[in-house]
């Protein structure tokens, strides 16, 4: 290919993208007289230059797409129909210069019925054309002495006089070249650190100034203003616009940011996909928005800008938001977690659902979206570049997606650490800071659950050991000596990383990991140190994912609007029990506490009892204890299905009250999760285990139930909790976690004497379960008691009104309980007591 063949494709190229995004502005802005002369003015260019160089085919649709454009210029009336048209003749003209670039020809295809569609719009004869030359053969090259004919004198817009074009190639070579001046740089600095320090610490000195310069040079030929791949998001838009019959306004800001060439193009395909998933799955039809009080058109905003050493795009839509019950459901119906799992994510974490393989709510595939592929391939995309996706969206409200992208991936700063002889590059804009813990410090190690967490501050934060992640053999971490710790954040999950030493801080040019190596998990690539060694780059999205830590950016749902709401604070009992962290459990859930001798204290068919005069009860313990090194021990007396047992503790620390917040999921079968209760870290003990292995047929059948209750809450959590209390009290517990499985309960025919209920759950509140039961004649007037973590007036009345009985803070066990069974009392036996009209009825 001849060297003007070759500039004309890159002109025309970036002409024809000029002209799709200046025509959908003049559709919606006709009066802009401006806009169109240009677009005439570029469509006329390229025809022209087409006639010099014999390129018959593209003349031929350029002359016809001028001719309509005229007529427009002439009418200032841009018709949908003729925008559309002249954009499917824009990507006729790509498709040919896609195909002059491969061959140096172009390719054979009838365009006569496009060209024929062109003419008819535009009539035979526009204003000011002679009429021969409006038909549609092959038009003749003009002369050279034509202005026509000469590329230079139509020059091409935003063209800069002190601007030249670089070959792509030679870029990069020039890059190459650098990145190993930067390596030749840092060995030398390693030298002169170890030799001599007169004459070639100064030659090094000016060698680091003049790479530095070079280097920000050659990387500033690297950049392109984004708007590159902004620029035809307004032409997306209108055809999306079109295909849905949605009115869809696009916001760009931003578009001046500049971005590595190479960053540019890998974007470009996840950027049409979010934009495509916020136009079919987010934006509402106009009738729907009016409906709920927005305007009819949608806005779709797209922004870009610059933060430290990365850039950061945006894409936010003002739609329905996602809707979290739905994908709750697939997201169980795919087997991608299991409901107990499901119920304790966040908002932010189910909707990170979204970014799986073949993950779609849509009820149908149309062409825009809906197989579920389109945000697998944006998550991949961004992460294999270094960057993150994290996303945040309110129902009525919108989404937002923001895509935190390196500002180059050729060169970065690091940090290197090493991890008992092992030696890692972590990116700098990855760390928070560097700590060291003390045993008896502020920061300090400890370990909860049997893995090591880090207090710091008002925080405790999940403990990656670097060295025994990536090599099992290695000994554990010691808690009980000096250790330097990372604090490193990937999205909005912040965890800590142990390590021996930071051995320096220098900028390592990125290569990617080799076959061998590229399969395995926590590394983003290599680098080569100044004294020749290769260090792997650690991935730190890869580490907070072995933490089981979720990296979705945080979204603040909106307030309640109650300034009477407070969180309730929970009675808890705080305990030690044996080596470890501190326990507690709520105070409602124990009748007495006792100190026993431990000469009360015996053994019976392998387990602990406890002696009380002519009986005894079981006795548990919630570590491996020793009874016989202290002469008494603090019991937690429990009742389980109207029989006790005792939880054995080592002592009795404070009851605070506290709001009670989970921070860190349980992960072994005796405990609940960790949270921080008075300032230190605290694990919430599971009672119903004890129960379940202490006294198995007592918890299962319970003692003396007469009445039947039905537990309805969606968090897995308040369930284990509170159906043990209720067993204990007496009666039969079934459990559920929503409104729609307790409708379907009762509508095949389970009888239930009293439901108890959360207020704020997905899909079916509280209050619209207590409203359709209470519809129900055959329900009646049974009670309905509602829990909620806040204990304003606004929610007892709403609950009133709808038909609820009753309002209990949750975990107030003996308020639950004692309204539970005068609530039933009244219902069922009037002035009759609940246990004396059970007594009656065993006796008859």
């Amino acid at each position: 290919m001849d060297e003007l063949l070759n500039e004309f494709i890159v002109e025309t190229n970036e002409q024809i993208e000029a002209v799709a995004s200046q025509l959908v502005a003049f559709e919606r802005t006709p009066s802009n007289f401006d806009t169109i002369t240009a677009i005439y003015r570029l469509i006329h260019t390229i025809k022209g230059t087409c006639g010099f160089l014999d390129l018959n085919r593209l003349a031929r649709l350029s002359h016809a797409a001028e001719t309509l454009i005229s007529r427009i210029r002439d009418d200032r009336v841009a018709t949908p129909a003729a925008v559309s048209l002249i954009l499917s003749t824009v990507d006729r003209i790509q498709s040919i210069l896609e195909g002059l670039e491969k061959t140096g020809k172009e390719p054979v295809q009838d365009d006569s019925e496009l060209i024929a569609a062109l003419e008819g719009l535009a009539t035979v004869t526009a204003p000011g054309e002679d009429p021969k030359a409006e038909a549609p053969a092959s038009p003749e090259p003009a002369s050279e002495s034509s202005p026509a004919a000469k590329p230079a004198a139509a020059p091409a817009p935003n063209r800069d006089s002190a601007s030249i074009r670089i070959a792509v190639g030679t870029v990069e070579r020039l890059m190459r070249l650098v990145s190993e001046l930067v390596l030749t740089r840092n060995q030398l600095s390693e030298i002169s650190r170890h030799g001599n320090t007169g004459e070639l610490a100064l030659s090094m000195q000016r060698l680091s100034t003049i790479t530095t310069d070079l280097q920000d040079g050659v990387m500033q030929v690297r950049m392109q203003p984004i708007d590159r791949l902004f620029s035809s998001l307004p032409r997306l838009v209108r055809d999306l616009s079109h295909e849905l019959d949605k009115k869809i306004d696009l916001i760009v800001e931003g578009s001046d940011t500049n971005f590595d060439r190479q960053l540019v193009e890998l974007l470009r395909t996840p950027l049409v996909h979010i934009i495509r998933n916020c136009a079919d799955h987010g934006i509402e039809p106009a009738a729907e928005r009016l409906a709920a009080g927005k305007s009819a058109v949608g806005r779709i905003r797209v922004s870009a800008a610059h933060e430290a050493s990365h850039v950061t795009i945006e894409i936010a839509d003002d739609g329905r938001g996602l809707d979290a019950d739905k994908i709750r459901a697939k997201a169980l119906s795919l087997g991608l977690a299991s409901s107990a799992d499901i119920a304790t994510m966040t908002r932010d974490e189910i909707y990170n659902f979204i970014f799986a393989p073949g993950f779609s709510t849509a009820r149908r595939v149309t062409q825009v979206s809906g197989r579920g592929l389109g945000m697998d391939i944006v998550r991949q995309t961004v992460e294999s570049i270094g960057g993150r996706i994290n996303m945040s969206s309110q129902p009525g409200i919108g989404s937002v997606f923001k895509l935190k992208l390196p500002l180059t991936l050729a060169i970065t700063p690091a940090l290197v650490v090493t991890s008992r002889g092992h030696r890692f590059a972590v990116p700098q804009n990855a760390v928070i800071e560097a700590v060291a813990c003390q045993p008896d410090g502020s920061c300090r190690l400890d370990l909860m659950q049997n893995a090591p967490v880090l207090h710091l501050r008002d925080e405790i934060l999940p403990v990656i050991d670097l060295a025994s992640n990536f090599d099992p053999s290695a000994p554990p971490i010691q808690i009980d000596r000096e250790q330097l710790v990372i604090v490193l954040r990937s999205g909005t999950a912040t965890f800590a990383a142990t390590v021996d030493t930071i051995a320096d801080i220098q900028e390592i040019v990125v290569k990617p990991l080799g076959p061998s190596l590229a399969h395995i998990a926590g590394f983003a690539g290599n680098t080569i140190l100044g004294d020749g060694s290769v260090v792997l780059i650690l991935d730190i999205a890869s580490l907070a994912t072995t933490l089981g830590l979720s990296t979705s950016t945080n979204f603040s749902p909106k307030q309640r609007d109650d300034s009477a709401y407070v969180k309730e604070a929970t009675r808890m009992i705080v305990f030690r029990a044996g080596p470890g962290p501190r326990k507690a459990v709520p105070l409602s859930q124990i009748s007495r506490i006792e100190n026993v001798a431990t000469a009360d204290i015996d053994q019976s068919g392998g387990a602990y009892v406890l002696k009380r005069g002519s009986s005894i009860i079981p006795l548990a313990a919630c570590w491996d204890a020793d009874f016989s090194t202290q002469v008494q021990w603090p019991v937690l007396i429990i009742g389980v299905g109207g029989e006790p047992m005792g939880l054995a503790v080592s002592e009795i620390i404070d009851v605070v009250d506290e709001p009670l917040n989970i921070n860190i999921p349980a992960s072994v079968p005796t405990v609940l999760g960790s949270t921080v209760l008075a300032g230190e870290a605290t694990e919430i003990v599971d009672l119903a285990h004890y129960m379940q292995l202490t006294l198995p047929k007592a918890f299962q059948r319970g003692h003396a139930r007469k009445f039947n209750i039905l537990l309805v809450d969606d968090k897995q959590f308040f369930r284990d909790l509170l159906a043990p209390v209720i067993s204990a009290a007496g009666y039969d517990v079934t459990s559920v976690a929503s409104g729609a499985e307790a409708l379907g309960l009762v509508e095949r025919g389970h009888d239930f004497d009293a439901v108890i209920s959360d207020i704020d759950m997905p899909g079916m509140t509280g209050y619209q379960l207590a409203q359709t039961l209470r519809a129900d004649h055959a329900f009646g007037s049974r009670p309905i008691i509602a829990i909620d973590a806040y204990a304003g007036p606004t929610i007892a009345a709403a609950a009133r009104k709808a038909g609820m009985t009753d309002v209990i803070g949750k975990f107030d066990r003996t308020a639950l309980i004692d309204r539970l069974s005068a609530a039933l009392e009244a219902d069922t036996f009037g002035a009759s007591s609940i246990e004396g009209s059970a007594m009656n009825g065993a006796a008859a």
